[in-house]
């Protein structure tokens, strides 16, 4: 038989000569070796003629050495690192057959097809799948790390794999040595595999230094990046996010995800403000604000009151006051420069960046200075902000001031006053500034705001109404009337006797009966109020006294022979107690027991 086998394998028929190899008797490492060289043979002869993925079929049942069959694609193969041509794994180390050298097929010559390059990867991920992830040999790891670049290299060919298969290998656990895949997938034009691979091996400069210039010098590259180039600011801005905190990853000598982000930054501010505040809203966790706010406002000054206004709103109280400062002084800058670039300026009308200083300054969570801020605003213009400043620090009566004499608007008047009262339910009562009223009569310092004696006679033309105007009414009588209109809509949380002490003697009766009716149902109602709780604090006063005399009713009788409880002696004379249980006892008994012993009371 052995014979038969050994003249079939000559003559090309190595089907038949490896089922016949099969029926030798017994099985021995010679049968073994000799069954492997058909299957190498038999590979060797497919190869030759063109039957690659049945040749890498029986490479694989012939146990054979990737580097044989690397060998084939000397355009695929590289050479292992700092290793002699003699170790383990190199090609000139192939087992050959004695006697027998020329059954192998001849390489194949660059360019190289896809047809037998798929074929080349079905063998390699078949040897790679069956190696440990992170061999320990160093060997081994060589063996991995040549196998996977060539892997590498064929799946780049057009047609060889999958599309997207190369970026799909590089995502996973690798060995691909960087030098040679960088080469093999710049000649390619492979960019985006290529900032994968530098990735995984954490060439983190590497990658963005060549997303930047895909960015700005697409036409250096050569190959060029596709049009559109997928090669954005945003690429960028995805990379730098999915860095590692410190830490979490090695990085190359003097880098840190920090130091990278601040300086490949730069570019993306300039060339896109928006993507560059999406960098650092995206960052987790987020640059301290003190490296990020003079980064930005030095590369994208335009988008710095933007960042710093959402850093804030993300952040909290976790940032520290000194930047809430500095944003209110960022949006004065920001307002005071669309007042000087001229056109109409309107007190009571407000820009979107107005509006946004307005609900900032305006906000619960903001922690800025206001007496600072209060002196750095202009005294004859933003008056509405002046006035939500004086606001934080109490001064009501001021701040009213301005909306009724300086904007001549009773609604932003009243608004403040809700907000005001509002507020003050729920907080304790804070010292008031003196002269300038409390939170709790915030209506009353309203009042006096308006019917002081000189209130008519400020002519303070700000915004351009005169008060009273539209109804043909003296400023004083327009003041009267809005100070009534106060009074009819919130009389509850007016104290009467102090508003009426207020109102003008010659204010007409008529026009003060709102306020009184108002003002007579509430304490009418009040009245009542009071008294049915009277009523009811009465009813539970009597079901009590009712109770109490019940008890008093108990009696007990003390016989000559009644012995206490407790020390058991008569009780005779003694001051004594009784429990609900009729038990008697002695007081000073009752008194001997430690407090928690006594847990039934007794009368």
């Amino acid at each position: 038989l052995a014979e038969q086998v050994e003249q079939l394998a000559r003559s090309g028929e190595f089907e038949e000569a490896i089922s016949l190899c099969h029926l030798l008797p017994g099985e021995d490492s010679a049968q073994s070796e000799a069954r492997r060289m058909l299957h190498l043979r038999f590979a060797h002869s497919l190869f030759t003629s063109g039957d690659f993925a049945d040749a890498m079929h029986h490479f694989s049942l012939a146990s054979s050495d990737p580097f044989e069959v690397l060998a084939l694609f000397p355009s695929m193969a590289v050479l292992p690192p700092n290793r002699s041509a003699g170790h383990p794994y190199s090609q000139q180390s192939s087992q050959r057959p004695p006697g027998d050298d020329d059954f192998k097929a001849a390489p194949l010559q660059a360019p190289v097809k896809a047809a037998p390059l798929a074929a080349l990867l079905t063998y390699l991920q078949a040897w790679r799948d069956a190696t440990s992830a992170h061999p320990a040999n160093q060997d081994l790891r060589d063996a991995c790390g040549i196998v996977d670049t060539a892997i590498l290299r064929a799946m780049i060919v057009p047609g060889a794999a999958e599309p997207g298969a190369a970026m799909a290998f590089l995502d996973g656990a690798h060995s691909v040595i960087p030098d040679e895949g960088e080469a093999a997938l710049l000649a390619a034009g492979r960019y985006a595999e290529l900032v994968q691979l530098y990735r995984t091996n954490n060439m983190h400069r590497r990658a963005l230094e060549l997303l930047r210039r895909l960015f700005q010098h697409p036409l250096d590259m050569h190959p060029p990046p596709p049009y559109p180039s997928p090669f954005t600011p945003q690429a960028t801005v995805d990379y730098l996010v999915g860095l590692p905190a410190a830490g979490e990853a090695t990085f190359e000598p003097d880098d840190s995800r920090d130091r990278l982000v601040l300086e490949y930054s730069r570019w993306v501010l300039d060339a896109d403000a928006q993507q560059g505040l999406a960098l650092f809203a995206r960052m987790h966790p987020p640059l301290p604000l003190e490296v990020a706010l003079p980064h930005v406002k030095s590369h994208a000054p335009a988008v710095a009151l933007e960042y710093l206004e959402k850093e804030l709103a993300a952040r909290g109280h976790i940032a520290h006051p000194e930047f809430h400062n500095e944003l209110v002084m960022m949006f004065l800058e920001a307002v005071n420069r669309e007042r000087a670039a001229g056109g109409a300026w309107a007190e009571l009308q407000h820009s979107p960046v107005r509006t946004r200083m307005l609900a900032f300054l305006q906000a619960p969570a903001s922690r800025f200075a206001p007496e600072r801020m209060l002196a750095r605003f202009p005294v004859d213009a933003l008056f509405e902000e002046r006035a939500l400043l004086l606001w934080r620090i109490r001064r009501h009566r001021s701040a009213l001031t301005i909306y009724v004499h300086r904007l001549r608007d009773p609604a932003l008047a009243e608004a403040y006053c809700q907000r005001v009262h509002a507020a003050a339910g729920g907080e304790e009562e804070q010292e008031a500034v003196d002269g300038e009223g409390t939170a709790a009569d915030i209506y009353s310092v309203l009042l006096q705001v308006y019917l002081a004696e000189d209130a008519g006679e400020k002519v303070l033309d700000t915004v351009g109404i005169r008060w009273g105007a539209a109804d043909g009414l003296h400023p004083r009588q327009a003041m009267i009337q809005e100070a009534l209109g106060v009074l009819s809509r919130h009389q509850d949380r007016i104290d009467g006797e102090r508003a009426l002490v207020l109102l003008p003697s010659e204010t007409p009766l008529c026009r003060l009966l709102p306020f009184l009716e108002g003002m007579i149902r509430a304490r009418s109602e009040a009245r009542r109020n009071a008294s049915v709780v009277k009523s009811l604090r009465r009813y539970e006063h009597l079901k009590v006294r009712e109770a109490m005399i019940q008890c008093h009713q108990r009696s007990v009788t003390i016989t000559a022979e009644r012995a206490c409880a407790m020390c058991h002696k008569r009780i005779s004379n003694s001051v004594f107690a009784v429990y609900p249980d009729d038990r008697i006892v002695h007081y000073n008994c009752i008194q001997s027991l430690p407090r928690s012993a006594n847990g039934n009371k007794a009368t």
